[in-house]
């Protein structure tokens, strides 16, 4: 699952400076990388950027026989690359509100061929936030840790500073994207050895200097990729507080880019089909059980349809 915010928001505004080259231009992975370690006051050879890095990330730090542990539903893209790369990953499950199953959790964590643990905060489709001593456990049980905070919808990518806790990875996206958005720019930050052996597992960055130069004006220019966040932020409120009205509908607190929606005892799919709306998104894996995600609308005639498309459904 992912989001294209494109697709539903104004684009960023760049001024006529930038745009005819006044700011610089920045082409390469290895110039961006530069100026993150510069805007975050790290060392460069802990920053590594490219259009997708999950395939390197996991091919560098999991052995054929180890395995990933985390919680599913989680990002596709996550569940998919996995398997590719020679190694499995070990479910354990979520609790009654989709938050991780901490006692599953801290079983897999014992398991002898867990090698990585991986969380993100906040989770996509789920939209949930992946609590502290979940982190913790897996610290303390010696394993890598990768945090993945690409579904942040709550600043500019790449505009504060990563959260450098000893021995994690942190993976993100540069430039205003949210929600592992189509096309944006990932980077992934943290200790110099672990970075260096992805670095050296990224066969190429497939990143087009374009998609490179775009991160870049993203972060030069960080108020108005906010003001489209803050937007994206109003319409998911208006979503989730028009959807509230409605029984016996369960909601999620909306913490991350798409609203995590139940209809207790109707399977994903189901609802999904019923409603039959574009901003509805089911799936027929057991996982999701009787949750959708549902993408924000603006108020007024587009978030009315959505609404009528429930409310009609129940």
């Amino acid at each position: 699952m992912f989001l294209n915010l494109d697709r539903y928001l104004a684009p960023i505004t760049c001024s006529p400076e930038s745009v005819s080259g006044g700011m610089g231009s920045v082409e390469n992975p290895s110039d961006l990388e530069r100026i993150l370690a510069d805007r975050w006051g790290l060392n460069r050879q802990q920053v590594c950027v490219g259009s997708t890095l999950l395939p390197a990330l996991f091919s560098a730090l999991v052995q054929p026989e180890q395995r990933v542990v985390l919680a599913a539903p989680t990002f596709d893209d996550v569940l998919d690359v996995i398997p590719t790369t020679g190694c499995r990953y070990i479910d354990v499950g979520r609790n009654h509100r989709f938050a991780v199953d901490v006692q599953g959790w801290s079983t897999a964590l014992q398991a002898p061929a867990s090698a990585l643990a991986y969380v993100a905060s906040p989770d996509l489709p789920t939209s949930t936030v992946v609590e502290p001593r979940v982190i913790q456990m897996a610290i303390d049980a010696g394993l890598g840790v990768v945090i993945d905070v690409r579904g942040r919808s709550d600043h500019c990518g790449g505009s504060q500073p990563p959260s450098m806790v000893p021995d994690v990875l942190e993976l993100g996206l540069v430039g205003g994207g949210a929600g592992g958005e189509v096309g944006a720019v990932q980077y992934v930050v943290g200790p110099v050895d672990r970075v260096a052996r992805i670095r050296d597992s990224l066969a190429e960055c497939v990143a087009s200097s374009a998609t490179i130069q775009h991160a870049f004006e993203g972060l030069q220019h960080a108020d108005s990729v906010n003001k489209r966040l803050a937007q994206w932020r109003r319409w998911t409120q208006a979503t989730t507080d028009a959807l509230s009205e409605l029984h016996p509908l369960d909601l999620q607190p909306p913490q991350g880019p798409a609203i995590w929606v139940r209809i207790p005892g109707v399977a994903s799919s189901d609802i999904a089909a019923r409603i039959d709306h574009e901003a509805v998104i089911g799936r027929d894996q057991w996982t999701w059980r009787d949750a959708v995600a549902v993408v924000p609308m603006p108020p007024g005639e587009a978030l009315s349809r959505l609404v009528d498309a429930f409310r009609s459904a129940l």
